[in-house]
């Protein structure tokens, strides 16, 4: 019974975006890169102690393809919302930012969205 209570606490602060994408109830994690085609991939996780993996990442059924997807899904998180768009070390992923033009594209969006997006670890 203990473990139904506890799923049922971490869904009802989950958001289900119309791009898939589940955030919400805390801090998400934003990551990129892109597909074997060149195209720019996005997701948007909810944020956990836990560690992800690449494969789990890139094969989610929630990941977005291309900027205007993305947008789609941040406008649809809940105002305030904070977003972490890095790596977070993930062992062997290949994460990458976009170019400069469209990283101050989608930051703009997220302003705009009243979302709070950080790039943790842009050199």
């Amino acid at each position: 019974m203990l473990k139904i209570s506890i799923l049922i606490v971490a869904i009802a602060g989950m958001v289900v975006t119309p791009s898939g994408v589940l955030a919400g109830g805390g801090d998400t994690e934003m990551y990129s890169w892109r597909d074997g085609k060149g195209n720019w991939m996005f997701i948007l996780l909810p944020g956990t102690n836990f560690q992800k993996n690449e494969q789990g990442i890139k094969e989610s059924k929630n990941a977005v393809m291309g900027v205007d997807a993305l947008k789609k899904g941040l406008a649809k998180l809940p105002k305030g919302e904070k977003v972490d768009w890095g790596s977070h070390q993930v062992p062997n992923f290949a994460f990458a930012y976009p170019d400069d033009e469209t990283i101050k594209d989608i930051l703009k969006a997220a302003k705009s969205s009243k979302i709070e997006l950080t790039l943790s670890d842009r050199k």
